[in-house]
């Protein structure tokens, strides 16, 4: 997920709250569906995506808050960005040599 946010953060996705949710909400659906990871496991990926968000705000962002109001509000997002969502996927198994 540290690939990931690092690639949404250079490309301005974090500045722009509906593409990031749609992005976020395709990487929930692929590690799910595509990677067989279990809704947990997904669950916590959103998790780490966000605590390196949380470095970046004025105001810290407890595990609480993220758990119980960010990630409800992504996996509740009506739309995704699967395109996307598959391309920042492959980039990050590439940048950490996975197959």
């Amino acid at each position: 997920m540290q690939s990931i946010f690092g690639v949404m953060m250079i490309e301005g996705y974090l500045e722009k709250q509906v593409q990031m949710a749609m992005v976020l909400k395709a990487i929930h659906y692929l590690l799910r569906t595509q990677e067989n990871l279990s809704e947990h496991e997904c669950d916590d990926c959103l998790l780490y995506f966000f605590r390196e968000y949380a470095q970046g705000c004025a105001q810290p962002i407890s595990d609480t808050y993220i758990k119980s109001k960010m990630i409800p509000v992504i996996k509740g997002f009506n739309d995704m960005n699967l395109f996307k969502g598959i391309s920042l996927l492959q980039a990050a198994k590439i940048k950490n040599g996975i197959k």
